[in-house]
Protein backbone atom coordinates (compact mmCIF):
# COMPACT_ATOMS: atom_id res chain seq x y z
CA UNK A 1 0.00 0.00 0.00
CA UNK A 2 1.64 3.26 -1.11
CA UNK A 3 0.73 6.86 -0.46
CA UNK A 4 1.66 10.20 -1.94
CA UNK A 5 3.55 12.43 0.47
CA UNK A 6 5.29 12.05 3.80
CA UNK A 7 2.26 11.41 6.01
CA UNK A 8 2.07 7.65 5.38
CA UNK A 9 4.08 5.64 7.91
CA UNK A 10 3.92 2.01 9.10
CA UNK A 11 2.73 3.18 12.54
CA UNK A 12 -0.55 4.78 11.45
CA UNK A 13 -3.89 3.29 12.42
CA UNK A 14 -5.96 1.18 10.05
CA UNK A 15 -8.39 4.07 9.72
CA UNK A 16 -5.55 6.38 8.71
CA UNK A 17 -4.17 3.79 6.29
CA UNK A 18 -7.58 3.55 4.66
CA UNK A 19 -7.90 7.32 4.58
CA UNK A 20 -4.48 7.85 2.94
CA UNK A 21 -5.03 5.19 0.30
CA UNK A 22 -8.54 6.34 -0.55
CA UNK A 23 -7.47 10.00 -0.51
CA UNK A 24 -4.73 9.36 -3.06
CA UNK A 25 -7.04 7.31 -5.26
CA UNK A 26 -9.80 9.91 -5.17
CA UNK A 27 -7.43 12.78 -5.89
CA UNK A 28 -5.77 10.94 -8.80
CA UNK A 29 -9.20 9.98 -10.22
CA UNK A 30 -8.66 6.25 -9.72
CA UNK A 31 -12.31 6.50 -8.73
CA UNK A 32 -14.13 8.62 -11.29
CA UNK A 33 -16.18 11.62 -10.13
CA UNK A 34 -19.56 10.46 -8.79
CA UNK A 35 -18.50 6.79 -8.98
CA UNK A 36 -20.27 4.74 -6.27
CA UNK A 37 -18.03 3.58 -3.44
CA UNK A 38 -19.19 0.37 -1.81
CA UNK A 39 -17.87 0.00 1.73
CA UNK A 40 -17.67 -3.78 1.62
CA UNK A 41 -15.93 -3.79 -1.75
CA UNK A 42 -13.41 -1.22 -0.50
CA UNK A 43 -12.82 -3.29 2.62
CA UNK A 44 -12.04 -6.37 0.54
CA UNK A 45 -9.94 -4.39 -1.95
CA UNK A 46 -7.75 -2.78 0.72
CA UNK A 47 -7.75 -5.69 3.16
CA UNK A 48 -9.00 -3.40 5.92
CA UNK A 49 -12.09 -3.90 8.10
CA UNK A 50 -15.39 -2.13 7.59
CA UNK A 51 -15.09 0.13 10.64
CA UNK A 52 -11.81 1.78 9.53
CA UNK A 53 -13.22 2.14 6.00
CA UNK A 54 -16.30 3.91 7.33
CA UNK A 55 -14.19 6.18 9.53
CA UNK A 56 -12.01 7.05 6.54
CA UNK A 57 -15.02 7.80 4.34
CA UNK A 58 -16.49 10.13 6.97
CA UNK A 59 -13.19 12.00 7.11
CA UNK A 60 -13.07 12.21 3.32
CA UNK A 61 -16.64 13.49 3.29
CA UNK A 62 -15.59 16.32 5.62
CA UNK A 63 -12.75 17.12 3.22
CA UNK A 64 -15.13 17.24 0.22
CA UNK A 65 -13.58 14.23 -1.53
CA UNK A 66 -16.61 11.95 -1.11
CA UNK A 67 -20.32 12.58 -0.89
CA UNK A 68 -22.59 10.48 1.32
CA UNK A 69 -26.33 10.46 0.69
CA UNK A 70 -28.78 8.72 3.06
CA UNK A 71 -30.36 5.66 1.43
CA UNK A 72 -28.39 6.30 -1.80
CA UNK A 73 -24.85 5.50 -0.75
CA UNK A 74 -21.37 6.95 -0.96
CA UNK A 75 -19.85 8.46 -4.08
CA UNK A 76 -16.57 10.01 -5.17
CA UNK A 77 -17.21 13.74 -5.19
CA UNK A 78 -17.76 15.56 -8.44
CA UNK A 79 -15.33 18.12 -9.76
CA UNK A 80 -16.73 21.62 -9.74
CA UNK A 81 -14.46 23.36 -12.20
CA UNK A 82 -15.89 26.72 -11.13
CA UNK A 83 -14.56 26.02 -7.64
CA UNK A 84 -10.98 26.43 -8.88
CA UNK A 85 -11.03 30.18 -8.23
CA UNK A 86 -12.42 29.71 -4.73
CA UNK A 87 -9.75 27.13 -3.89
CA UNK A 88 -7.07 29.45 -5.24
CA UNK A 89 -8.24 32.32 -3.04
CA UNK A 90 -7.94 30.19 0.09
CA UNK A 91 -4.60 28.66 -0.87
CA UNK A 92 -3.03 32.05 -1.58
CA UNK A 93 -3.64 33.13 2.01
CA UNK A 94 -2.97 29.82 3.76
CA UNK A 95 0.25 29.08 1.88
CA UNK A 96 1.56 32.60 2.38
CA UNK A 97 1.09 32.07 6.12
CA UNK A 98 2.77 28.67 5.80
CA UNK A 99 5.79 30.24 4.08
CA UNK A 100 6.25 32.70 6.94
CA UNK A 101 5.91 30.01 9.59
CA UNK A 102 8.32 27.65 7.87
CA UNK A 103 10.91 30.43 7.73
CA UNK A 104 10.37 31.05 11.45
CA UNK A 105 10.20 27.48 12.70
CA UNK A 106 11.94 24.97 10.44
CA UNK A 107 15.35 23.71 11.51
CA UNK A 108 18.27 23.87 9.09
CA UNK A 109 18.07 20.11 8.69
CA UNK A 110 14.40 20.34 7.76
CA UNK A 111 15.15 23.13 5.29
CA UNK A 112 17.87 21.06 3.66
CA UNK A 113 15.49 18.10 3.37
CA UNK A 114 12.85 20.31 1.75
CA UNK A 115 15.44 21.63 -0.70
CA UNK A 116 16.36 18.05 -1.64
CA UNK A 117 12.70 17.38 -2.46
CA UNK A 118 12.66 20.50 -4.67
CA UNK A 119 15.78 19.34 -6.51
CA UNK A 120 14.40 15.86 -7.25
CA UNK A 121 12.15 16.69 -10.20
CA UNK A 122 12.75 14.03 -12.88
CA UNK A 123 10.78 10.96 -13.79
CA UNK A 124 7.55 10.08 -15.52
CA UNK A 125 4.54 12.38 -15.52
CA UNK A 126 2.99 10.50 -12.59
CA UNK A 127 6.29 10.56 -10.69
CA UNK A 128 6.59 14.31 -11.19
CA UNK A 129 3.09 14.90 -9.83
CA UNK A 130 3.85 12.63 -6.86
CA UNK A 131 7.06 14.56 -6.16
CA UNK A 132 5.15 17.83 -6.29
CA UNK A 133 2.70 16.42 -3.73
CA UNK A 134 5.54 15.22 -1.54
CA UNK A 135 7.13 18.67 -1.57
CA UNK A 136 3.85 20.36 -0.67
CA UNK A 137 3.07 17.98 2.17
CA UNK A 138 6.55 18.34 3.64
CA UNK A 139 6.32 22.13 3.30
CA UNK A 140 3.03 22.07 5.19
CA UNK A 141 4.47 19.83 7.89
CA UNK A 142 7.31 22.27 8.52
CA UNK A 143 4.85 24.94 9.67
CA UNK A 144 4.76 22.91 12.91
CA UNK A 145 1.09 23.83 13.21
CA UNK A 146 -1.05 20.73 12.88
CA UNK A 147 -4.29 22.69 12.38
CA UNK A 148 -2.84 24.76 9.56
CA UNK A 149 -1.22 21.65 8.08
CA UNK A 150 -4.60 19.91 7.94
CA UNK A 151 -6.24 22.89 6.24
CA UNK A 152 -3.40 23.21 3.74
CA UNK A 153 -3.56 19.54 2.82
CA UNK A 154 -7.34 19.63 2.42
CA UNK A 155 -7.27 22.47 -0.09
CA UNK A 156 -4.19 21.13 -1.85
CA UNK A 157 -6.02 17.81 -2.35
CA UNK A 158 -8.95 19.59 -3.99
CA UNK A 159 -6.63 21.57 -6.26
CA UNK A 160 -4.67 18.43 -7.12
CA UNK A 161 -7.85 16.60 -8.12
CA UNK A 162 -8.65 19.36 -10.62
CA UNK A 163 -5.06 19.17 -11.86
CA UNK A 164 -5.36 15.42 -12.47
CA UNK A 165 -8.50 16.08 -14.51
CA UNK A 166 -6.63 18.61 -16.63
CA UNK A 167 -3.60 16.36 -17.10
CA UNK A 168 -5.83 13.75 -18.73
CA UNK A 169 -6.28 16.13 -21.66
CA UNK A 170 -2.55 16.51 -22.30
CA UNK A 171 -0.79 14.77 -25.15
CA UNK A 172 1.91 12.25 -24.16
CA UNK A 173 4.71 14.56 -25.27
CA UNK A 174 3.62 17.51 -23.12
CA UNK A 175 5.93 18.01 -20.19
CA UNK A 176 4.86 18.25 -16.55
CA UNK A 177 7.26 20.71 -14.99
CA UNK A 178 7.58 20.87 -11.21
CA UNK A 179 9.78 23.68 -9.90
CA UNK A 180 9.90 24.68 -6.25
CA UNK A 181 13.52 25.81 -6.32
CA UNK A 182 12.78 29.49 -5.64
CA UNK A 183 10.62 28.69 -2.63
CA UNK A 184 13.14 26.20 -1.26
CA UNK A 185 15.99 28.70 -1.68
CA UNK A 186 14.03 31.46 0.06
CA UNK A 187 13.43 29.12 2.99
CA UNK A 188 17.11 28.15 3.11
CA UNK A 189 17.95 31.88 3.14
CA UNK A 190 15.30 32.50 5.83
CA UNK A 191 13.78 35.16 3.57
CA UNK A 192 10.09 35.12 4.49
CA UNK A 193 9.06 37.78 1.99
CA UNK A 194 10.75 35.97 -0.89
CA UNK A 195 9.14 32.70 0.26
CA UNK A 196 5.69 34.30 0.28
CA UNK A 197 6.26 35.75 -3.19
CA UNK A 198 7.48 32.39 -4.51
CA UNK A 199 4.55 30.40 -3.14
CA UNK A 200 2.02 32.94 -4.40
CA UNK A 201 3.59 32.89 -7.86
CA UNK A 202 3.46 29.09 -7.89
CA UNK A 203 -0.25 29.01 -6.99
CA UNK A 204 -1.26 31.73 -9.44
CA UNK A 205 0.73 30.26 -12.34
CA UNK A 206 -0.62 26.76 -11.63
CA UNK A 207 -4.18 28.10 -11.55
CA UNK A 208 -3.59 29.87 -14.85
CA UNK A 209 -2.36 26.66 -16.48
CA UNK A 210 -5.46 24.89 -15.17
CA UNK A 211 -7.69 27.67 -16.50
CA UNK A 212 -6.16 27.41 -19.96
CA UNK A 213 -6.55 23.65 -20.04
CA UNK A 214 -10.14 23.75 -18.79
CA UNK A 215 -11.16 26.49 -21.21
CA UNK A 216 -9.72 24.67 -24.20
CA UNK A 217 -7.49 27.65 -24.95
CA UNK A 218 -3.86 27.50 -26.10
CA UNK A 219 -2.08 24.83 -24.12
CA UNK A 220 1.12 25.80 -22.34
CA UNK A 221 4.23 24.18 -23.79
CA UNK A 222 5.02 22.81 -20.34
CA UNK A 223 2.75 22.52 -17.34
Amino acid sequence: MTHTGTDATPQVSLSTQAYLTLRDRLVSLHYAPMEPLNERALSEELGIGLTPIREALRRLQHEKLVEIYPRRGTFASGIGLNDQQLIQEIRLELEALAARLVCERATMGERDQLASFAANVGGTRKERIDKDARFHREFYRLTHNRFLEAALNQHYNLALKVWYLCVQSLSPDQEIRVDHSELAQAIIDNDAEAAVEAVRHHIVSSAERVRLLMSGGPRPRSV
